[in-house]
């Protein structure tokens, strides 16, 4: 019963992009609080150099702190609320973290659901996702918080819909995930489309070098659909996904707010050869929404590209696995493709989701060193299940 109320509310799903709104009237809370990818760090000791590095960027960003060394001492010594993302509607790329002050993207998938929010995409150039401790990004955000933020609320003067752009983005090539070009071109397309006079050299600029500025979109807009089978009991459909660099985890429809989690897995892929000597940091980002979703990873079939780069690193059966582990009948708005991660399919054929991601400099001195795929363990979803149906057990460390 759980599964045929969510594929109904699935089939409503049209996500729109409707505004963009500042995270602190999003997230009231009196106290100092950051946001970040995955589920949450167990202690601060143990959080990755790249998302510290955030972590002191916002908090310098916010004003908590003079320099980034009295930042990482505010951090570590708990002086912030840090929290994941994903439990209060938002998502992270990568190692980035969400201030109150930053603005965000709103996505709804329909008149009833919840919206999603995510941070708006900063570009290659200067991006605090890639776990820098980089000074110069702080007027970098801040234009992207006042002028390119105000530019993108009076074009949104109406909501964006966006599952026909991201359809048309998937038959030129795109997976929705680690290949974004033809997405962000049309998304700019639709956007520049509504803006008349209002569009200043520097925005035009800054959107024609942004080939990733749909990714955080897209994100968002996997987030908000599968929020519309969020809470549904019995339902094993995967709504959250993520990782924070030391662990992995997902949460099911039927068990909101939970969290089940396993070590983050290592990215299998390409290194930029400049790099080549830099620690890896494990899997990390919200990112793997979009995996989950059905695109990413189990998009490769139409995007020929993505399987070039990544031939030597993808499993013999990565275009025949989605159909294996993918919920149908599909979405109807994104075509004929079977959508929605189904942890019972999952464990039927022994296998996960393939999550197509980059690759950060452990270190945080580097940023982003490289993209692969990871082949999410099976484990996390056994123990999600079992949560599911009552018969998980806490094992002690």
């Amino acid at each position: 019963m759980g599964e045929s109320e969510a594929i109904a509310a699935l089939a409503t799903a049209d996500p729109r992009w409707f505004d963009v709104t500042l995270a602190g009237s999003v997230i009231q809370d009196e106290h100092r609080w950051l946001l970040h990818a995955g589920p949450p760090f167990r202690r601060p000791a143990a959080i990755p150099a790249p998302v510290v590095n955030s972590l002191v960027f916002a908090c310098v960003y916010e004003g908590w702190a003079a320099t980034f060394e009295e930042a990482a001492a505010l951090v570590m010594r708990g002086g912030v609320c840090l929290s994941p993302a994903q439990d209060v509607g938002v998502v992270v790329p990568l190692a980035g973290v969400v201030s109150p002050s930053m603005c965000l993207a709103a996505v709804s998938a329909g008149a009833d659901a919840d919206p999603r929010y995510v941070p708006l995409h900063e570009g290659v150039a200067q991006s605090a996702m890639f776990g820098r401790r980089d000074s110069t990004l702080l007027a970098h955000r801040r234009w992207i918080d006042t002028e390119l933020a105000g530019w993108l609320k009076g074009v949104l003067h109406e909501p964006l819909p966006l599952l026909g752009i991201l359809r048309e983005s998937l038959s030129e090539g795109d997976d929705g995930h680690s290949r974004t070009v033809a997405g962000s071109r049309g998304l700019v397309e639709a956007l520049v489309g509504r803006a008349g006079s209002t569009l200043s050299d520097r925005v035009l600029s800054f959107l024609d070098s942004a080939p990733a500025f749909a990714l955080n979109i897209w994100m968002a807009a996997a987030s908000s659909i599968l929020s519309l089978v969020d809470g549904i009991p019995g339902s094993a459909m995967v709504t959250r996904a993520g990782s924070n660099g030391v662990d992995f985890g997902i949460q099911l429809s039927g068990t909101p707010g939970v969290w089940t989690t396993v070590e983050a897995p290592d990215i299998v892929g390409f290194r930029d050869p400049r790099y080549r000597d830099a620690p890896q940091l494990p899997a990390i980002g919200d990112s793997a929404v979009i995996d989950f979703l059905g695109l990413g990873g189990q998009a490769l079939s139409t995007a020929p590209d993505v399987r070039s780069v990544l031939a030597g690193s993808l499993p013999p059966d990565a275009l025949a696995r989605p159909m294996e582990i993918l919920r149908t009948p599909p979405i109807d708005r994104l075509g004929s493709r079977a959508a929605v991660t189904d942890v019972r399919k999952v464990l039927t054929a022994g296998r996960g989701p393939l999550v197509l991601l980059g690759i950060l400099d452990a270190s945080g001195e580097h940023g982003r060193v490289g993209a692969g795929v990871v082949d999410v363990s099976v484990q996390v979803f056994e123990s999600a299940l079992a949560r599911l149906t009552g018969e998980f057990r806490e094992v002690s460390a």
